[in-house]
């Protein structure tokens, strides 16, 4: 796995940036695709501030299915909350 993470370091289009308000406070968000030599990923980030901290959630899939499963990643990130 560290050989295939290794491999992706080619940013391969335009990254989105956005802000998010959800209930675990406001996020950006980020989405952009990563191709190594062997495997293309599309990745969604989502950077919160929480206090003095930072957290983020990360989520990647093939490209191929990654409209498929962005409702889930969005129903994640909807159903997270810091400091309850």
């Amino acid at each position: 796995l560290a050989e295939v993470i290794n491999g992706l370091s080619t940013v391969d289009g335009p990254i989105d940036h956005s802000v998010i308000s959800v209930a675990a406070g406001d996020a950006d968000e980020y989405l952009l695709s990563v191709r190594g030599d062997e495997l293309s990923v599309r990745l969604k980030v989502y950077l919160f501030t929480v206090g003095d901290d930072g957290v983020v959630v990360l989520f990647g899939a093939d490209p191929s299915v990654f409209d498929d499963a962005e409702s889930d990643m969005d129903g994640i990130i909807k159903s997270l909350r810091f400091g309850v």
